[in-house]
């Protein structure tokens, strides 16, 4: 019997990513050709290096020492990995050596770079105000894209960014939508006419930059009284009319959330800032038209005019019009919702996503086989192997100085 492919998956959970993440998990789990090691990166990391400031104060200093202390920690083990899947840059940043011996693959929704233009609604300070940390911050990112065998962007925009930002060669990139079990978010049967009012539904935790303020003023129009909108949101905010529920119980994945979208009519995320949501994802699989702003990785999610409509962020007198549209007109939802089910099956299926994953995942251990006979006499992890740059050489140095001190420190 051929042995198993041993491969590490190692996710920042945090977001869309970790909803993703949690069902890649489920699918990988169920494959008899693959040993897998799961390493999450959770928003508050237990080790001591991240409650350490400097390093407790950055998200991408105390998550990816995080993790390179853990991937440290299954290699004194004994563990032996043939490739590494990141869904995230962040886990991977600082593990320098490790991805030189290990072939690996970056999954990502945006770029460093992209993700400065949303910066004030991700509350990130662009580093390009201190030249010093944009140049290391820059370094950092740079080398774990040229040292990774192939990337995977969610999207155009961000392959892009990679090309033009990055210089990284397009032969190793290779787009790779995100994705949804879609054998779980099955849209409903009942037609969704004989419901009673027209449910607008809106979910996002980070209200402001979500645009949840947008959607309360359209509950608020006289024209939409006689719609109900539904928000699962967590800030705590007072609902301004009758018309307004919220659901704050709710969680990603659970039946719960599948029944709110079955319950729902319209879709609606005029988001000011963001990358590429899974809640647009969810809801066109459960055939919801949606309404939309070309922010982002998010045009390249919702076509306009086919699966619903992409209006300019803050533009409340377009969000206006294309709501009136979509509840006016119970046709033109039906046809909007039918092809957004189609768009995902399509392009969108997570099964299909994570087997391309897969595939690349082996075609880089086999790559790495020949050119070095065999993996498993891979030398051990070491903090002293020189790196590509001198000045990341002494920031490892000066991280691994900094691990090692004293708990009485």
């Amino acid at each position: 019997m051929k042995n198993k492919y041993r491969f590490l998956f190692a996710g920042a959970m945090f977001g869309g990513n970790a909803s993703l993440f949690e069902s890649m998990r489920e699918v990988v789990s169920a494959r008899d050709d693959i040993e897998s090691t799961w390493l999450l990166m959770e928003s508050y990391p237990r080790e001591l290096i991240a409650r350490i400031p400097p390093f407790s104060w950055n998200w991408t200093l105390k998550g990816g020492l995080s993790m390179r202390s853990r991937v440290r920690a299954k290699e004194k083990e004994g563990l032996q990995f043939d490739a590494v899947f990141f869904n995230h840059l962040i886990p991977a940043i600082f593990l320098n050596e490790f991805r030189k011996r290990i072939p690996s693959i970056i999954a990502m929704d945006a770029t460093p770079t992209l993700l400065d233009l949303y910066g004030k609604w991700y509350d990130v300070s662009p580093a390009s105000r201190v030249k010093s940390l944009e140049k290391l911050k820059f370094s950092l990112a740079r080398a774990a894209y040229l040292d990774a065998k192939f990337l995977m962007p969610c999207s155009e925009w961000v392959a892009e960014s990679l090309r033009r930002d990055y210089g990284v060669p397009n032969e190793r990139i290779h787009m790779t939508p995100e994705g949804i079990n879609i054998a779980k978010w099955i849209p409903p049967r009942q037609p969704k006419a004989a419901r009673g009012p027209v449910r607008v539904l809106f979910i996002g935790s980070d209200f402001m930059r979500k645009g949840g303020d947008l959607v309360l003023n359209l509950a608020a129009l006289e024209e939409f009284r006689a719609c109900e909108f539904h928000f699962l949101s967590y800030n705590g905010f007072r609902p301004r009319s009758e018309n307004v529920i919220i659901h704050s119980n709710i969680r990603p994945n659970t039946d719960d959330l599948k029944r709110l979208y079955e319950q729902s009519d319209i879709f609606v995320l005029p988001s000011r800032g963001d990358l590429s949501p899974v809640a647009i994802l969810e809801a066109m699989a459960m055939e919801l038209p949606v309404i939309s702003t070309n922010v982002g990785g998010i045009r390249e999610l919702v076509a306009e005019g086919v699966t619903g409509y992409v209006i300019p962020p803050d533009d409340e007198e377009a969000l206006t019009h294309r709501l009136r549209t979509l509840v006016k007109d119970e046709s033109l939802r039906r046809r909007f919702g039918i092809e957004a089910r189609i768009a995902v099956e399509r392009r969108f299926d997570l099964q299909k996503n994570i087997n391309t994953i897969i595939d690349h995942l082996k075609k880089s251990t086999e790559s790495s086989q020949r050119n070095r006979g065999s993996i498993a006499q891979a030398a051990p992890l070491s903090v002293s192997t020189p790196l590509d740059a001198t000045a990341l050489l002494a920031l490892d140095q000066c991280f691994s100085i900094v691990r090692d001190m004293p708990l009485c420190l």
